[in-house]
């Protein structure tokens, strides 16, 4: 008596969708520190030779500025103690 194979068993596939974290929108530096003042400093590099034109003799006329570097400056908290006495 001859035995029949095993009928093999296909398995199911289930699709399973990734879940993706939302990341948090970074802020941006205007944005972190819009109550702080601002100082604005305009650095000047040329010499006056340089600012005027070499062909017709007038004084050049600036068109933009270039961001060099911003940076925020942290003064820790001073104390100070005053004893008043009779």
């Amino acid at each position: 008596m001859e035995e029949e194979p095993a009928k093999e068993i296909e398995p199911e596939y289930i699709e399973i969708k990734a879940h993706e974290r939302k990341r948090k929108k970074k802020q941006d530096l205007n944005e972190q520190f819009r109550d702080i003042p601002v100082r604005q400093e305009f650095v000047d590099t040329l010499t006056e030779e340089q600012k005027t034109c070499s062909i017709c003799g007038t004084k050049m006329v600036e068109i933009g500025h270039e961001l060099i570097r911003s940076e925020v400056i942290f003064t820790p908290a001073k104390r100070k103690r005053t004893i008043a006495r009779t």
